[in-house]
């Protein structure tokens, strides 16, 4: 929608977790929206570790929703991540 390529749903099996499974899969999701002419992707989680995995694929936090003291559960926060699709390099 208006260019911008959203990714709703990614889990990858634990047993596949660290094999590099969902970068290839983060990396065929961001092909696909760059062929369909997407300038950039935007995604959120609730999960520390996915926050790390997406970081570490050059999303950027452009927002964050937190659940304030005595709201349950008292720790939650969904952070919300985008990344401009520039054309990749072979």
């Amino acid at each position: 929608s208006y260019g911008w390529l959203l990714i709703k749903t990614l889990w990858v099996a634990p047993a596949q977790r660290g094999t590099g499974l969902g970068r290839r899969l983060m990396l065929c999701a961001e092909d696909e929206g760059r062929a369909l002419g997407c300038h950039s992707a935007w995604l959120d989680t609730s999960n520390p570790a996915a926050l790390g995995f997406y970081l570490a694929l050059g999303y950027t936090e452009f927002s964050r929703l937190e659940n304030p003291p005595g709201a349950a559960p008292e720790t939650h926060t969904r952070w919300f991540l985008r990344k401009t699709l520039a054309p990749r390099t072979p």
